[in-house]
């Protein structure tokens, strides 16, 4: 008796702790690249989710590797992606998942997607940003 009341009280935590992880879980659906675009203010510091296509949209080579500026497209349109370190995209390497469909899931805002190098001074720097998700 006392083991069955043991056992239902750890199936109730579990289940419970299994229910509150599935639901803190932020589950979006994709919306549309055009709609991300043109409702940029309803959007803005939402997370969004965006399905579509890699497409390489520049590459800046430097002596550490190259850095690949990416967009996501869709049948609406495309739109930039880059994750949180200043100016480096997600998919730094050469035609990682170009042709495959993915799903990326961040907010909107104003991203990198051309770069210079500096020889002299090894740095490279944005010098064109677009609105963009920033995952």
């Amino acid at each position: 008796m006392k083991t069955a009341i043991i056992a239902s009280i750890t199936a109730i935590i579990l289940l419970s702790a299994a229910f509150f992880t599935y639901y803190s879980i932020p589950h979006n659906s994709p919306i549309l690249v055009s709609d991300a675009i043109r409702n940029a203010e309803s959007y803005k510091d939402k997370t969004i989710m965006v399905r579509g296509i890699p497409v390489l949209l520049d590459r800046l080579d430097t002596p550490s590797g190259s850095i690949g500026f990416y967009a996501l497209k869709d049948e609406s349109g495309q739109i930039p992606v880059v994750n949180n370190a200043p100016g480096f995209s997600f998919f730094v390497k050469d035609n990682y998942n170009l042709n495959s469909k993915i799903a990326v899931v961040g907010t909107l805002g104003q991203v990198c997607v051309h770069g210079i190098y500096n020889k002299t001074s090894e740095q490279w720097s944005c010098d064109k940003k677009e609105l963009g998700i920033v995952t």
